[in-house]
């Protein structure tokens, strides 16, 4: 879905994150990596790390008492106007119940197709 939607000029701001092996689609590109330490935000204390690549930088806070699982990701991106996404992370589970029926597309009768507009090459 992700390289059908990029095809036709659609991106998602993490796109890495959704993929099948994050970890490797992350890492790819990294020029630097620091762990900043310890920090507490929201009665809670999280590892702090930060990120620098080509394209953009970004920060990640993870559970160091739940798996370190990430709580907090921020991405400023390196282009003009310099665009930011802030995602909180909340109420993981690591062990979904979810029938194979959630998955099935049920197109309603009325529905039709819309089609995207090719980004901009130029920027």
């Amino acid at each position: 879905m992700l390289d059908a939607a990029e095809k036709r000029g659609v991106s998602f701001p993490v796109g890495n994150w959704l993929q099948d092996d994050p970890y490797a689609s992350l890492v790819d590109g990294l020029k630097t990596a620091y762990v900043i330490g310890r920090v507490d935000f929201g009665k809670k204390t999280f590892v702090h790390l930060i990120f620098s690549e080509a394209r953009a930088d970004w920060q990640l806070w993870v559970d160091p008492d739940n798996k370190f699982l990430p709580r907090r990701l921020e991405i400023i991106y390196k282009e003009t106007g310099s665009p930011r996404v802030s995602i909180d992370f909340a109420d993981w589970n690591l062990s979904p119940d979810a029938n194979a029926g959630l998955f099935s597309f049920n197109k309603p009768s009325d529905a039709h197709q819309i089609d995207f507009i090719p980004q901009s090459k130029e920027k």
